[in-house]
């Protein structure tokens, strides 16, 4: 019974080590990944002026190197392809967090889809190589895409693919130093794509509510909040617009673009929701006018 108990003993100190260890591999997997934006915000290294928040309308649609230059005040994109306002929500709060208070968020409104039921995701795939840092290892738990046996063991904080594979950098995942993603001026590849009407779109009442918190946490910290509305590759969608407005607050600015990016060889898009780098330098000249009137 002795021997048996030893062996359990010598085992679990075993265990122990080892998976004391594996902390060092977790450590490793942010280094690996194309876009490591998320790490620079949990550990307070962006402090920008101006914050630039959405999912890939953001990211892509508005340069904050361009913003930079042009508004005087710095500038750092954190839009995350095919999340949804409540990821968004979440990240604003790591950010407020960790980060100095920005004076101004830039939230690119993803058009028509922002309240939409099924559209956008939570992405918590995103914050699975970030893992090693315990507010998103406690988050991805609290979505359950881990268990509850991630709060004590670091063996099951990550899977193999995660800790032991390097993401392929690509055209969608890679970022400049300022966190925006510019896509190239290349052909076209929206022929044929369109947007559902906004009236088939089933409203999602929490993706509303977490909109309405965003508002809030916004207003509460002393954050200029601006809603941009950035162009499709089709007319505009009206009905999301007026009901976008009727959720935003006296407080919130709400722009819409304003010149015609819409053109016969598709000059400005990338595809038929994305910007080119040549549109995204428009849209960005236009916000930029926009803050400098209305500081």
């Amino acid at each position: 019974m002795k021997k048996w108990g030893l062996h359990i003993a010598l085992f679990s100190l075993c265990f122990l080590v080892l998976d004391t260890g594996y902390f060092w591999v977790l450590k490793q997997i942010p280094v690996k990944q194309p876009d490591r934006r998320l790490e620079k915000l949990i550990t307070g290294k962006i402090n920008a002026d101006i914050l630039i928040l959405g999912s890939s309308r953001a990211a892509h649609n508005l340069l904050a190197e361009e913003l930079e230059k042009q508004v005087h005040q710095s500038a750092f994109n954190l839009g995350f392809r095919g999340t949804n306002v409540s990821f968004h929500l979440q990240v604003l709060q790591w950010y407020l967090q960790k980060n100095k208070t920005p004076k101004i968020l830039v939230y690119v409104a993803d058009v028509p889809f922002l309240f939409d039921q099924e559209a956008l995701k939570y992405r918590t795939d995103l914050l699975l190589p970030f893992v090693c840092y315990s507010e998103y290892n406690k988050e991805l738990i609290r979505q359950g895409a881990l268990s509850k046996l991630a709060y004590g063991l670091n063996f099951a904080k990550s899977t193999y693919q995660t800790a032991f594979t390097t993401p392929r950098k690509t055209i969608e995942n890679h970022t400049d130093t300022r966190g925006s993603n510019p896509l190239p001026v290349e052909k076209y590849r929206g022929n044929g794509d369109h947007f559902v009407a906004h009236k088939k779109i089933v409203e999602d009442s929490k993706k509303i509510e977490d909109f309405q918190q965003l508002q809030k946490l916004c207003k509460k910290n002393g954050i200029q909040l601006v809603v941009a509305i950035p162009p499709n590759n089709e007319p505009l969608d009206v009905a999301f617009v007026s009901t976008l407005k009727e959720q935003c607050w006296p407080s919130t600015a709400c722009y819409t673009y304003q010149r015609k990016y819409t053109t016969p060889n598709h000059r400005y898009f990338y595809d038929v929701s994305h910007l080119n780098q040549l549109g995204a330098n428009l849209f960005t000249q236009e916000i930029s006018t926009f803050l400098l009137l209305n500081p």
